[in-house]
């Protein structure tokens, strides 16, 4: 079973003032794997999250570096993520 067991919400940077990026994320999951830099957006419904990605230095496309494989998951995580940021 998947548990998110650790949630740290950080700023976003000054140099993202006119970001959709409204915070950041650091999540331990089962507390064994931890994934650092999963985006809080603010879209026109709402807050949701963004996992981490990489920009290819030769096509220029972003390409996701971890991801949920299942919807069950990223459940768990984007609401266990949005729940936390919504307390501060």
């Amino acid at each position: 079973m998947l548990e998110v067991t650790r949630i740290i919400i950080r700023e976003k940077g000054a140099n993202e003032k006119n970001s959709k990026i409204v915070a950041y994320a650091d999540i331990t999951i089962n507390n064994a794997i931890a994934i650092h830099g999963i985006k809080i957006l603010m879209g026109d419904s709402g807050e949701y999250i963004a996992f981490p990605s990489r920009k290819d230095i030769n096509n220029g496309k972003y390409y996701d570096v971890c991801h949920p494989i299942n919807q069950e998951a990223r459940t768990i995580i984007s609401n266990a993520i949005l729940n936390e940021f919504n307390k501060q």
